[in-house]
């Protein structure tokens, strides 16, 4: 009998055991979609389907295939991390890279952030025109690993992409490699912990990293800018998990970007243009005067490849900047030299670009210089000049997307706090 008395609570913990593992394993947790929804109700991955089977692709294999809901109960039989990121992958809803669970709790904590209801429209969603709610824009900030306070930042940006001048459309289904590029100014950013200096455009800073992934996600997702599908880029670009530049404030020889753009200095701000790359202009060992003709040399490569650029930025770290200042060198003095130091002979300059799509261009550079037997090339709408990153002598020059008419501005809506 004493034998008994052991067997029967040992077997009855065994069975609790094997419930507790049971339940362990399997459970349900509420994650939310972060699909864009149309303007008729159905969901973006809805048409891209259709699209995708027309094109006999196989991948995303799950590609439309989920509830119609904005929040999914899903039984979880092992590890939330891992079953989640492989069913979304299957979707088609990340970028390739390992994504935050967006869960009902966090999309919620997300939103707290925006200081605005959380179905309010922000903006309509190029190239399948998904609409972007808050909580839409918070599902997919919370994959990229934003915090709350980002998501001002990130609302700025959405608003900002979707304006007409930027055309997101021509953007999102391009051959082109080119992606948004965000450049934040103002004194908000730093006060939320985002990188100004060394590194201010990779690794390391998780606000800057995930305020640009986030953006694309809104993109891919809400806009349904799929790869091979809608998104026709033939050599795609590492820039698509995110390009974010913040303007340094600290020891800026210059006026902001923010005096530039006609905004008080004290204004936070996002401006976006689309990016079609970028050229690193190293400048070590030249004196002022032979920096510009260094950075005029790159956008004299620019004007071979097309005449009239709508937009350039040209980023200027530490060193550059105080050389330059200090050889009396304004940006409006840099704007007007690295425009006009590059004379083409007219005859070369119409020959080149005789092919009739260029003749927009071509016609309006002729016509600004009507009497020069020389055109100043590349023509240059917008020259953005910006003070950011660290310490040293390595420039960069960002050329525009060509089907935008300038870059665009929106105002960053910090909560009062």
């Amino acid at each position: 009998m004493l034998g008994l008395r052991c067997i029967v609570p040992l077997f009855f913990l065994c069975l609790s055991g094997v419930a507790d593992a049971a339940w362990a394993q399997e459970r349900v947790v509420e994650v939310c979609n972060p699909s864009g929804v149309l303007e008729n109700g159905a969901y973006v991955d809805m048409p891209l389907r259709r699209v995708m089977d027309s094109m006999g692709r196989k991948q995303p294999e799950l590609l439309g295939r989920f509830p119609e809901t904005d929040v999914e109960r899903i039984v979880l039989h092992g590890d939330m991390d891992t079953e989640i990121n492989e069913l979304f992958q299957k979707r088609g809803w990340t970028d390739g890279l390992p994504i935050i669970v967006p869960t009902r709790e966090r999309v919620a904590e997300m939103v707290k952030g925006a200081n605005r209801e959380r179905l309010d429209d922000v903006a309509v969603v190029a190239p399948m025109n998904g609409i972007a709610t808050v909580e839409k824009v918070a599902v997919n900030a919370v994959m990229a690993g934003c915090r709350p306070e980002h998501m001002p930042i990130l609302l700025a940006a959405v608003e900002a992409v979707t304006d007409q001048d930027f055309d997101l459309l021509g953007l999102s289904t391009t051959t082109s490699p080119d992606v948004p590029c965000i450049i934040i100014t103002g004194p908000g950013a730093k006060k939320i912990g985002l990188e100004t200096g060394f590194g201010v455009m990779g690794r390391g800073n998780p606000g800057n990293n995930s305020i640009g992934r986030a953006l694309q996600l809104v993109i891919h997702n809400v806009g349904g800018s799929r790869p091979g599908l809608t998104d026709m880029s033939c050599l795609g670009s590492p820039m698509e998990h995110g390009m974010v530049i913040v303007e340094n404030p600290d020891d800026n020889p210059w006026p902001s970007l923010n005096n530039d753009l006609g905004l008080a200095p004290e204004t936070d701000a996002v401006t976006v243009l689309g990016a079609e790359g970028y050229r690193g202009v190293i400048a070590n060992g030249w004196d002022a005067r032979g920096v510009m003709r260094l950075m005029g040399e790159h956008l004299r490569g620019l004007a071979w490849q097309r005449p009239r650029w709508a937009t350039v930025l040209v980023v200027i770290p530490g060193d550059t900047a105080h050389q330059l200042a200090r050889a009396g060198y304004t940006k409006d003095r840099i704007r007007k030299e690295l425009l006009e130091q590059n004379p083409i002979p007219r005859e070369e300059f119409t020959r080149w670009f005789s092919n009739e799509s260029w003749a927009e261009g071509v016609k309006a550079s002729l016509a600004r210089q009507p009497d020069s037997p020389v055109v100043y090339a590349p023509m240059v709408d917008q020259l953005l000049i910006v003070y950011a990153g660290g310490q040293g002598m390595k420039n960069m020059i960002i050329p525009g997307w060509i089907g935008a008419r300038k870059a665009v501005t929106r105002p960053i809506r910090f909560p009062a706090r």
